[in-house]
């Protein structure tokens, strides 16, 4: 799991930060759509797998990325759409 406040940008693996750096940028919305494993203007792509996605609209504090990361599978219990 990834997190981002504005500041610092932490990766966490099973709810323990295992990674941070502060960072300055500005986190805007843009007409672009939220790409995962592709760069826009890359001809670069991801090949693999990602599992286990989810997009929150607030920052988790590490409390939270824990119990997320605990229980991945109920917070995303959806049915699957599209292709």
């Amino acid at each position: 799991m990834c997190t981002y406040d504005g500041k610092d940008a932490k990766i966490y693996i099973d709810g323990e930060v295992i990674n941070e750096a502060p960072h300055g940028l500005e986190l805007v919305a843009g007409e672009q759509d939220l790409r995962f494993g592709h760069r826009g203007g890359s001809r670069y792509w991801y090949n693999g797998l990602l599992d286990d996605v989810a997009v929150f609209s607030v920052v988790l504090d590490e409390d939270q990325v824990k119990e997320a990361s605990g229980n991945i599978d109920e917070a995303l219990d959806v049915e699957a759409r599209g292709n």
